[in-house]
């Protein structure tokens, strides 16, 4: 069960990052990198401010917990179950770090 969950994890996180970096390649061609860097600073303040907890404001999240269909699917359950939670779809999320994460392939990181 474990191992279709990883699979599935890896999976979505994969696609997320495919598509950020995909969709992140469109600003990286129009702006020049100094707007980058300086549009990504503009996020990453709030952020490093909230994770240290200077400031208070909630993340986007879908906070759903695990189904209980997922139980009777076995593997398939736990490979659709790790891949909605690799992609971010199905999952609760206490830091912004992630976003942060998200914001720097979208603007800064260039698709390799």
């Amino acid at each position: 069960m474990v191992r279709f969950f990883g699979t599935g994890l890896l999976l979505g996180a994969v696609l997320v990052a495919f598509v950020a970096g995909a969709v992140g390649a469109l600003p990286q061609a129009l702006l020049p990198v100094p707007a980058r860097h300086a549009l990504f600073a503009l996020l990453a303040v709030p952020v490093l401010l909230r994770e240290i907890g200077l400031v208070r404001f909630p993340v986007p999240q879908n906070a759903r917990l695990v189904p209980e269909e997922v139980q009777h699917l076995r593997r398939w359950g736990a490979l659709q179950f790790g891949f909605e939670m690799g992609t971010g779809m199905r999952t609760y999320s206490p830091s912004a770090l992630p976003h942060l994460a998200l914001a720097a392939v979208l603007l800064v990181v260039p698709l390799p």
